[in-house]
């Protein structure tokens, strides 16, 4: 069965098959199906939409994307600043990207996204610290000026290149900040140690010290001893009378001179005699004494009594001698 002519210009119905329409017909109808249609859906950018099909627990990035991030704080920040300062500025910078991934009140998340550059602490633990600007600008933040208040904000509807940046940045904070807390705590101990070493010889030292000024006073009090015994010394011989002249002439002493000899001083006969002269007799005439030089008898030999000398003797054995020899 044919189907009813339609009329010219009519659109078809929906008994009608779309073959049997016209070229103007069937444009007519697709323009009004796409006029009638309901219009897409649209996924509007909320502050969490960046956390779909997201799971930090398994996020690794290649070592690619995380190079740059890791040079500017193994070349810029960790080598110009000191280590509690580094510490500080990396928990800040994690904080900073944390807040932006995950905010800790969703409904004042955009103020997380955005840092006051005059603030005190931000002036002290980013813009004052090498490459701790810079690794935000490198993490998807820019630098704004409002009102001429200049600020770093991260974009309200992020790119998904963006966002990895952001989590990249990120990942590579939580390792280098563990470890800048192990240097810094090893630094800590460190220091502690050579605290404790400097006290220690701070005491040794004080102890030489004191060893030292008690042997200096007793050197002192043993030299005043000494300077003590020598001044008293020498007042003792000051208070003592001076030493006969020996060139004074005392009668009751006399002493030898080179002027004066035994034949011209004035001896004491009671208390001794002249000395005896060589071949002089040692004692008195009759005592038994012999003649120095000669062996005499002092004033001759007993009577009737002939003193045999060596000389006698001498004299008598060579007469023997003699006599035996005529014999012969």
């Amino acid at each position: 069965m044919d189907p009813p002519p339609t009329a010219p210009g009519a659109l078809p119905t929906a008994q009608q098959p779309t073959s049997a329409l016209t070229p103007v017909q069937a444009a007519r109808l697709a323009a009004e199906r796409r006029a009638t249609a309901p219009p897409p859906l649209v996924h509007s950018a909320s502050s969490d939409s960046h956390k779909k099909d997201f799971d930090p627990a398994t996020f690794d990035p290649s070592a690619k994307e995380k190079l740059p991030f890791h040079r500017l704080l193994d070349a810029e920040l960790l080598p110009k600043c000191s280590k509690p300062q580094a510490v500080k500025t990396l928990e800040m910078l994690l904080q900073v990207t944390g807040n932006v991934l995950d905010p800790p009140n969703p409904t004042a998340a955009p103020k997380y996204r955005q840092l006051r550059l005059s603030n005190s602490q931000v002036v002290r633990n980013i813009v004052d610290v090498p490459g701790a600007f810079d690794y935000l600008i490198a993490c998807g933040w820019h630098r704004t000026v409002v009102e001429y208040v200049a600020y770093l904000n991260f974009s309200s509807a992020p790119s998904s290149k963006q966002l990895h940046l952001l989590r990249t940045g990120n990942f590579v904070l939580k390792q280098v900040v563990q470890r800048a807390r192990e240097a810094e705590e090893r630094e800590k101990r460190y220091r502690e140690s050579e605290k404790e070493a400097e006290k220690q010889r701070s005491g040794r030292a004080l102890l030489q010290f004191e060893e030292d000024r008690r042997l200096r006073k007793e050197k002192d009090e043993r030299e005043k001893i000494v300077r003590d015994a020598r001044a008293a010394a020498t007042a003792a011989a000051a208070a003592a009378p001076p030493p006969p002249d020996p060139h004074s002439v005392d009668a009751d002493h006399p002493l030898f001179t080179q002027d004066a000899s035994a034949a011209t001083m004035d001896v004491d006969r009671a208390h001794g005699d002249l000395p005896p002269s060589y071949g002089a007799s040692l004692l008195a005439a009759g005592s038994g004494g012999r003649v120095l030089g000669t062996g005499a008898v002092v004033g001759g030999p007993p009577p009737g009594v002939r003193m045999v000398s060596r000389q006698d003797m001498e004299s008598d054995y060579e007469e023997e001698e003699g006599e035996e020899e005529e014999d012969y």
